[in-house]
């Protein structure tokens, strides 16, 4: 440096031409000091980390080239984007893992993922449901670090999410707070305004971020002090309004970029496609971020799409329950709040308090009883890890969502079975449930709708695909490749050796077409099921009393199966050549009409053709003797009780017709009782 000044005279020297020079030696003046740092809390007894200096950072020629060099293997802290990956944990990142957390070893990513942050930058990560997130940023809480130093401030959509991860941060001696509605202001002001002491984690809603003033001039404080170490935004798919679980309190989180420019962002999620990610990257205003994932393949989940052939299915659950998982834990997924009902009703009774659910889930959690029936917040970031099987008794809402769903099974690393029962109606009901948008504060709006009605039929789509593997299909969602051969039959389709059939039934779709356009000139409807009639050219007494039998497509499909009639007609609404209208009767249900659909008038037009792959049903013994169902009655419902914050349910009662009308099983009264001799696993 002082021979570079020397060799110039004193109008010589363009200061741009320092300033590259300048940073590099500013950096180099951080990087000792923070190696002297490390040095001394190790007392000299360990080597730092082998890390390489990148090839373009400047390396002057002078008199201190011994400096230089003795600094080659040695990270210059904090500014890691002038240096490549670090290999190894720091002493304190090693013992803080051991020690606090009792594990020896990261996973994919999770040390990148920690030592970015603590430099910190901004980081999204994307990691499968059970692929440890959480330690993310619960770490680095407890590290000292001048980059990052002070309050942890962590943004959760659950109270039990919240309740659930400071209880198990606190029984570590880790300090953690979650404000919440409920909590005595004397606590609050212990834990957060009186000394000097603040708890390493705080958790938060959104909603208290947006509605308390108290938590804004915290934060605040915590900031103008730099004692605010960084945000952490979990579940960070619900700020988009491309996903499913989109709340309009997380779109206001955009503000901490704003409020508080200097504090970092980690954005974590186990569901987001490439649409979502980017939104919610623009949504928090992430800047430079670091990015993370790991693979979404859980090769111990066994994938299973089952048709929802009747609609009770209470008996088959049930003995698949007492054959495959006899006192095993698991959860079976409901779209609504009804179906939940219905389905345990001798699992839970009806209109449960808050403090009874979250007992009940304590229960769940410490083995009380096995099975937990729930809608689909249920579980979102509990970790329990010997869950055997999760069941879909409902269509999932998205792709992503059944990931995550199918994701709470198997934490432990051992098989577990992800079993969906497959009912094309359940799409309809969730389209229908989309329409209605009775669940939300703010209105969506149609492009919003059309978006979460995509996001259902992907999930139809892929129950229909009896061709390839689940496991391809999942993880290309996720925009990530994987050869079908390792699935080494870990789904039905691998599982099954039939081969699927192609059938064209392009003339199911001409004449279903024609017929509702047919009657839609007349001013009639048509269900779908009435239909199927028409076009194999019943001559039932519903037929000849709508004049149905001298409409166009009549007995057009006498040689074809009743069921791939109904899947052409499946198949033709989802591509939205059908069309539904939901119409309000004069009793308490609504009918289904179909209508001619946006994309009819291409599909005629350019003389397009339909294919469906499908693996016809076994022929049926006829010495088999037909069983008989009996229904008990009908279940009517009683009091409804606000669900916010509810820690098994996120959705409203179901409006409209029920999918499900459950009977009381006795084997359903046997699984609420936990085995004596353990939970079954091998």
């Amino acid at each position: 440096m002082q021979q570079l000044l020397d060799s110039t005279g004193p109008n010589e020297v363009d200061t741009r031409t320092l300033q590259p020079l300048r940073k590099t030696l500013e950096e180099r003046i951080r990087a000792i000091k923070w190696v002297e740092a490390q040095r001394q809390s190790r007392h000299q007894t360990s080597d730092p980390p082998n890390i390489k200096l990148r090839n373009d950072v400047h390396m002057p020629d002078n008199d201190d080239e011994q400096l230089w060099t003795a600094f080659e293997d040695t990270p210059a802290h904090p500014l890691i984007n002038h240096y490549d990956h670090i290999d190894e944990p720091s002493d304190e990142i090693r013992k803080q893992l051991k020690d606090v957390f009792g594990l020896s070893e990261f996973r994919a990513n999770q040390l990148e993922a920690i030592n970015a942050t603590m430099e910190g930058k901004d980081v999204f990560l994307l990691m499968p449901t059970g692929g440890g997130k959480s330690l993310c940023f619960q770490l680095p809480a407890v590290c000292s670090n001048i980059k990052t130093q002070g309050v942890t401030v962590v943004v959760s959509p659950l109270t039990a999410l919240m309740e659930d991860q400071v209880s198990a941060l606190t029984s570590r001696g880790i300090s953690a707070f979650y404000w919440s509605a409920d909590s005595p202001q004397h606590e609050v002001n212990a834990k957060l305004w009186s000394g000097d002491r603040k708890p390493a984690l705080l958790y938060l809603t959104p909603e208290k971020i947006k509605a308390s003033p108290a938590c804004r001039n915290l934060l605040l404080k915590l900031y103008n002090q730099g004692q605010l170490a960084r945000f952490a935004i979990d579940e960070a798919h619900c700020i988009s309004t491309w996903g499913q679980d989109f709340r309009s309190a997380y779109q206001g989180l955009g503000q901490l970029r704003e409020d508080y420019p200097k504090v970092p962002i980690i954005a974590l999620t186990a569901t987001a496609n490439q649409c979502t990610r980017e939104d919610i990257v623009t949504q928090l205003k992430l800047r430079d971020h670091a990015f993370f994932t790991q693979s979404f393949n859980r090769p111990n989940l066994k994938y299973f799409i089952k048709a929802k052939k009747k609609k009770n299915m209470l008996p088959e659950i049930v003995e698949f329950i007492k054959k495959e998982h006899p006192n095993h834990t698991g959860v079976i997924y409901c779209l609504a709040r009804k179906s939940c009902q219905l389905l345990a009703e001798q699992l839970q009774k009806e209109g449960l308090s808050k403090e009874e659910k979250n007992r009940l889930l304590e229960s769940w959690k410490a083995d009380k009883f096995h099975v937990m029936v729930a809608t689909i917040a249920f579980g979102m970031g509990i970790d329990k890890a010997d869950v055997r099987f999760v069941i879909h008794h409902d269509l999932p809402k998205s792709l992503s969502g059944y990931y995550q769903e199918t994701g709470r099974a198997g934490r432990d690393g051992k098989l577990a079975d992800c079993v969906l029962y497959y009912w094309f109606p359940d799409f309809k009901k969730i389209c229908w449930m989309i329409d209605q948008d009775k669940e939300r504060e703010e209105a969506l709006t149609p492009e919003a709708k059309k978006r979460q009605k995509d996001a259902a039929r992907e999930v139809v789509k892929y129950c229909t695909n009896i061709s390839e593997c689940r496991r391809v299909q999942v993880l290309r969602h996720f925009g990530q490749e994987f050869n079908q051969h390792n699935c080494k039959a870990g789904c039905d389709n691998c599982l099954d050796n039939r081969p699927p059939i192609t059938e064209d039934v392009t003339v199911v779709a001409t004449n279903a077409i024609d017929a509702v356009r047919s009657l839609s000139n007349k001013g009639q409807q048509i269900t779908q099921r009435q239909l199927t009639e028409v076009l194999r050219g019943a001559n039932s007494n519903m037929i000849q009393d709508h004049g149905f039998s001298t409409i166009e497509g009549y007995g057009t499909c006498k040689h074809i199966s009743r069921e791939l009639v109904d899947i052409a007609l499946d198949r033709l609404i989802l591509l939205e050549i059908l069309a539904i209208s939901l119409q309000k009767q004069k009793t308490t249900f609504s009918a289904e009409y179909l209508e001619i659909g946006s994309a009819a008038r291409n599909f005629k037009a350019k003389g397009q053709c339909l294919q469906v792959n499908w693996r016809p049903p076994p022929v049926k013994s006829i010495n088999k003797p037909a069983t008989v169902e009996k229904q008990k009655g009908k279940r009517r419902g009683r009091n409804s009780r606000s669900n916010d914050d509810d820690p098994i349910e996120a959705f409203p009662d179901e409006v409209g017709p029920s999918n499900i009308s459950v009977d009381v099983m006795d084997g359903l009264r046997q699984l609420r009782t936990p085995s004596k001799q353990g939970n079954g696993d091998e």
